[in-house]
C-alpha cells in the first residue's frame, strides 16, 4: 500500500531502512539521500528516521548522516 503523497506506508518503511542500513555495514546518510533512496518527501523521511533515532535502532552522526545505532 502506498500512503499520503503515494509515498510507502510506515509498516513498510521501518523493515525497508533498517534492512538497507543492515546490508550496507557503515553506512551513513544524509537527510537528502535517505529520502532519494527510499521515495520519500522531506519531512515524512525525517519523521520516520528520528523515530528510529528515538528507538536507538538508528543513530545521527556529528554531521547529521543517519547510520546504525
Amino acid at each position: 500500500m502506498r500512503g499520503a503523497a503515494n509515498e510507502p506506508e510506515r509498516s513498510q518503511l521501518v523493515p525497508l531502512i533498517l534492512g538497507t542500513f543492515r546490508e550496507t555495514h557503515g553506512e551513513r546518510l544524509s537527510l537528502a539521500e535517505a529520502q532519494r533512496l527510499f521515495g520519500l518527501g522531506e519531512a515524512a523521511c525525517r519523521v520516520v528516521l528520528e523515530d528510529l533515532v528515538a528507538q536507538n535502532r538508528l543513530r545521527r552522526t556529528n554531521d547529521g548522516r543517519y547510520t546504525m545505532a
